[in-house]
C-alpha cells in the first residue's frame, strides 16, 4: 500500500531532483560541449547579453546591496547611469537573493535550479486545481518547464524567471477564483508584483493577457454573472492596486529613465519591434516539429538562432496537446487554452499578421516591446496545459470515471495515425528516425498509464513518459555552449590588461573599444562594473538619447542615425578627425582599450596630430590580447572656466563643441541662461590660476574643492539626470546646469567653495515609499483573512 505522504516526498523529489539533474547533467555539462575555443564561447552566440550585460551588472549591483548600500547611480558605465532605472537585473527581486552572497555564477546555478523547481510546483498546483490527477499534473509541469521557451530564455535570467514563475501566477490565481477572499486576491497582487520585480516586464504584461480572461471565466464557472460583479472585479482591482504598488520601487525609475531614452513609452513603430526579421508561418510550424531541421551560424544569424527553439515543446508534448479534444474530460478549457495558444502563435509571427498589427495599434502596451516571438511563452504554457489535460483523459477513461471510453480511445488512435503519418511526411527524412519512435512511444505509454491498475504502476508509468519528454526535449535543444555557471572566469585572457586599467585609470575614463572575439578574450563594455573603474561605453536596453547622439556624433560624425539599441557603436579609428576626437577629450577619457586582433597598432599611430601637440593616442600597455594607448590631451574630469556660451536648442549644442574657437578650459557650452550672479559678467582669467580638486568620488556623492580667484563655473563630466542637486558651502546651489550637452555645471562665486553633488532620485524614493505601503497593505489583508479563516464557526455572528 502506498501512503499519501510516500507521494508527496515521491513528488517533492522530482521537483527538486529533475532541475538539479537538467542542470548539471545537460545545460552546464563541460563534457557535453565542444573542446575547442571557438565552439565553447563563439561571438554573437545567444548568450552573448549575459556576459556583456547580466554577469558585470548583478556582480556590482548585488555587490553594492550586499555591503548594505543601494546602487542608485552607476558611475562605472556611459559617463554615468542611473542604475536603479535600469529593470532587468531584478535589484529587488526577493527570488534573487543568492546573488547577495555568492558569486555571479553560483548565483545563477541556485537562482535557476529555483526556477525550474517553481515552474514545476507551480503548475503542478494550477493544474490540480483544475481538477486533474496527481501524475498527468506533474507532467504538464515538466513538458512545460524543459519546453524550448524555457531552455533558451536562460540565457536571460530575467526573462526565464518571468517565465519560470508564470504557473504559479495562474495557481494562485485559480485559488481565488475558486474559493474568494480578499486575502486570496492579495496573494494574488503580490505575486503579480514579485514577478514584475524579476526585472522583464513584457513577459509579465503577456502573461496577465491570458491570466484575467482565464479568471473571468472561472469566476463565472463559479457563480455565474453575479459573481462577477461581487468577487471578480473588486478581487481584480484590488490586486491589480497592490501589484503596482509593490512593483513601484522598479518601474518608477525605470520609466522616469525611458522618458530620457531612446526608448520613450509607448513609442515603438512596427518595424522598431522586429529587431529580427518576422516568424514565418513556415518557420514556426518548422520549429514545433524540430527545431534542429535547418542549421543556423550563430556567429551570423544570432536574431534567428536565439529564437529557433522557441516554440519547441516535443514532438511527443505537441502530440498529445493536438489529441486533447479528443480526450480530455475538461473541454471548456481545453477549448480556451486552445484557442489561446492559436492566437499566441499568430500573435508571435509579429507584423506577418493582421493579429499583429491590431494588437500593436489597438491594445495599450502593444507597442511598448519589442520581439513579438516572445509570445510563444504563452502558448508553451498552453500546450503543456493541454498535454496534461490529455493524459488525464487517459487515466480516467482507464478507470472508468468518463463515459464513451471506447469511442475516444478509438478517435485517440484515429488521431495518432493521422499525426504520425503527417510527421513521416514532414520530418523525412533528417528527423524521421528520431521522431517517429518518440511518438510511438509516448503514445503507448500514455495508453499505459490510462490501463495501469493501481496506483503504483500508474506513477512509474508517469515517470516513464516523464523521462521521455525530458529526455526529447533535452536532445533537440541541447546546449553548445557553457553557461556562465560553469564557466566562471570568462575573462582571464584579459587579466593583465584589466589590471593595468585598474591600478591606472583612477578618476579618469576609459573607452572601451568595440567587443569582439571569443568570450575568454573578450572586452565587454561592462567591464568597469566588475574592476571598478569609470568606462564610457556601454551596452543597455534603455540608454539616454544624449548619450547616444553623443557618441554617434563621436564614432560617425553625425547625429541623424537612427538611434540603436544602445549606446555602444564603435568608433573607426582610420575614419577619425580632429573634431570627432575633441568630443572624445571632452569625456574625460584617459585611455582607449581595444582588442588586439581588433585593430592594428600601424591605424592607431597614424591617427591625426592636435595643433603639433603630438599624437592623439599614445601606447601605455601591450599584452597578448589587449593594446591599451593614453590620451594625454584629456579635459579634467572636473574643471573651472570664466566664460559660457547659451545655445538653447539641444543639437547645436552639441555642434557646438566640435567648434575649433571654443576653448574647453576657458568656455562652457550652456543650454540655458545662468542664474543671475557675479558668473553672468565675470572677467576671463587664466585657466592655471584656480585649483580644482576631486576630493572625493562616490557613486551618489561626488565632492570637489575649489579656489578661484574670479566667478565662474564648475563643470563635472557626469551626465546630467533628474535627481542630481548640488549643495555650494553646505547650501543648495543657485543652480545645476545642463553643460556641453551632456554634463553638468554650478555656477561659483570667487574664493574657496566647496560644492557637493548628490543624488536623490525622488522617483526611486517615491516607489519605494508606495512598495513599503503595498507590501504592509498586502500581508495585513492576508493576516486578517487567515484571522477569520480560523476563527471557530460558532463564534461569527
Amino acid at each position: 500500500m502506498t501512503f499519501p505522504p510516500a507521494n508527496r516526498i515521491l513528488r517533492l523529489l522530482l521537483w527538486i531532483g529533475l532541475p538539479c539533474i537538467f542542470w548539471f547533467g545537460f545545460f552546464a555539462n563541460p563534457h557535453l560541449v565542444p573542446e575547442t575555443e571557438v565552439y565553447r564561447t563563439p561571438v554573437g552566440f545567444i548568450h552573448y547579453d549575459i556576459y556583456r550585460l547580466y554577469y558585470p551588472s548583478l556582480h556590482a549591483y548585488f555587490g553594492v546591496l550586499g555591503a548594505g548600500g543601494l546602487p542608485l547611480w552607476d558611475p562605472f558605465r556611459a559617463a554615468g547611469f542611473p542604475a536603479m532605472g535600469s529593470y532587468l537585473f531584478g535589484i529587488f527581486y526577493p527570488l534573487n537573493f543568492p546573488f547577495l552572497f555568492l558569486a555571479v555564477p553560483t548565483g545563477l546555478t541556485l537562482t535557476c535550479c529555483l526556477h525550474f523547481f517553481l515552474s514545476i510546483w507551480g503548475m503542478f498546483r494550477f493544474l490540480r486545481g483544475l481538477r486533474l490527477k496527481a501524475a498527468p499534473a506533474l507532467l504538464g509541469g515538466i513538458v512545460y518547464t524543459f519546453s524550448g521557451f524555457m531552455v533558451f530564455s536562460l540565457w536571460h535570467p530575467s526573462l526565464f524567471n518571468c517565465v519560470a514563475t508564470a504557473p504559479l501566477l495562474f495557481a494562485v490565481g485559480d485559488r481565488w477564483a475558486r474559493k474568494g477572499g480578499l486575502h486570496r486576491a492579495a496573494v494574488l497582487g503580490f505575486w503579480v508584483g514579485v514577478q514584475g520585480l524579476a526585472g522583464y516586464l513584457q513577459g509579465t504584461v503577456y502573461t496577465l493577457y491570458l491570466l484575467g480572461p482565464f479568471l473571468l471565466l472561472r469566476v463565472h464557472e463559479r457563480g455565474g454573472v453575479s459573481a462577477v460583479v461581487r468577487r471578480w472585479i473588486p478581487g481584480l482591482l484590488a490586486a491589480s492596486i497592490l501589484a503596482v504598488g509593490i512593483l513601484a520601487i522598479s518601474a518608477l525609475p525605470a520609466s522616469e529613465l525611458s522618458r530620457e531614452s531612446i526608448r520613450k513609452p509607448g513609442g515603438l513603430t512596427l518595424e522598431e519591434a522586429h529587431p529580427v526579421d518576422p516568424l514565418q508561418p513556415r518557420e514556426y510550424l518548422t520549429a514545433l516539429l524540430d527545431p534542429r531541421d535547418t542549421y543556423l551560424d550563430p556567429k551570423t544569424e544570432v536574431g534567428r538562432f536565439y529564437f529557433q527553439g522557441f516554440p519547441y515543446v516535443g514532438i511527443a508534448a505537441l502530440f498529445l496537446a493536438l489529441v486533447s479534444p479528443f480526450l480530455g474530460h475538461r473541454r471548456k478549457w481545453i477549448l480556451f487554452f486552445g484557442a489561446a495558444a492559436v492566437a499566441a502563435g499568430l500573435l508571435s509571427l509579429g507584423a506577418g499578421t493582421p493579429a499583429f498589427v491590431w494588437f500593436h495599434h489597438l491594445v495599450p502596451t502593444g507597442d511598448w516591446f519589442r520581439f513579438p516571438r516572445r509570445f510563444l511563452a504563452v502558448s508553451t504554457l498552453c500546450l503543456a496545459i493541454l498535454t496534461a489535460m490529455t493524459l488525464d483523459g487517459f487515466w480516467r477513461i482507464a478507470t472508468g470515471q468518463v463515459r464513451n471510453a471506447v469511442r475516444r480511445s478509438v478517435s485517440g488512435l484515429v488521431l495518432t495515425g493521422l499525426f504520425l503519418g503527417t510527421g513521416a511526411v514532414v520530418l523525412a527524412p533528417a528527423g524521421l528516425p528520431l521522431s517517429l519512435p518518440i511518438l510511438v512511444l509516448s503514445a503507448l505509454l500514455a495508453f499505459v498509464l490510462g490501463r495501469a491498475e493501481g496506483r503504483r504502476r500508474r506513477w512509474v508509468v508517469a515517470a516513464l513518459l516523464g523521462l521521455l519528454l525530458t529526455g526529447e526535449t533535452f536532445w533537440r535543444n541541447r546546449n553548445h555552449v557553457l553557461h556562465p555557471s560553469a564557466d566562471p572566469s570568462p575573462f582571464t585572457a584579459l587579466e593583465k590588461g584589466r589590471q593595468f586599467l585598474e591600478e591606472n585609470a583612477g578618476h579618469d575614463r576609459v573607452y572601451i573599444q568595440r567587443f569582439g572575439g571569443t568570450l575568454r578574450n573578450h572586452l565587454p563594455a561592462k567591464i568597469g562594473l566588475i574592476d571598478g573603474y569609470q568606462t564610457c561605453m556601454d551596452y543597455e536596453a534603455l540608454t539616454l538619447e544624449r548619450y547616444e547622439r553623443y557618441t554617434n556624433l563621436l564614432s560617425r560624425g553625425t547625429t541623424d542615425l537612427t538611434l540603436g539599441f544602445a549606446g555602444n557603436r564603435p568608433i573607426f579609428l582610420s575614419e577619425w578627425t580632429y573634431h570627432n576626437s575633441r568630443l572624445f577629450d571632452y569625456l574625460g577619457v584617459k585611455y582607449l582599450a581595444v582588442e588586439r586582433h581588433t585593430h592594428k597598432e600601424q591605424e592607431l599611430a597614424n591617427l591625426p596630430a592636435k595643433d603639433g601637440n603630438g599624437l592623439l593616442l599614445k601606447p601605455a600597455f601591450s599584452g597578448d590580447t589587449m593594446a591599451v594607448f593614453e590620451n594625454p590631451n584629456r579635459i579634467p574630469r572636473a574643471r573651472f572656466v570664466t566664460g559660457y556660451r547659451v545655445e538653447s536648442e539641444p543639437r547645436r549644442a552639441l555642434k557646438a563643441l566640435l567648434d575649433p574657437a571654443l576653448d574647453p578650459l576657458e568656455t562652457v557650452v550652456l543650454e540655458a541662461a545662468p542664474p543671475p550672479g557675479p558668473w553672468s559678467s565675470a572677467s576671463r582669467i587664466s585657466r592655471n590660476k584656480a585649483r580644482v580638486t576631486l576630493r572625493r568620488y562616490e557613486a551618489d556623492r561626488v565632492c570637489v574643492e575649489v579656489v578661484a580667484p574670479a566667478a565662474g563655473f564648475l563643470v563635472l563630466t557626469d551626465q546630467y539626470y533628474p535627481g542630481w542637486t548640488a549643495e555650494v558651502n553646505g547650501k543648495p546651489a543657485p543652480d545645476l546646469l545642463r553643460a556641453d550637452y551632456l554634463f553638468r555645471a554650478v555656477p561659483l562665486e570667487a574664493g574657496e567653495s566647496e560644492v557637493v553633488f548628490r543624488f536623490k532620485p525622488r522617483s526611486f524614493h517615491t516607489g519605494a515609499l508606495a512598495s513599503a505601503a503595498a507590501l504592509i497593505l498586502c500581508l495585513a489583508m492576508i493576516g486578517l483573512g487567515r484571522r477569520g479563516k480560523k476563527r471557530p464557526a460558532g463564534s461569527r455572528k
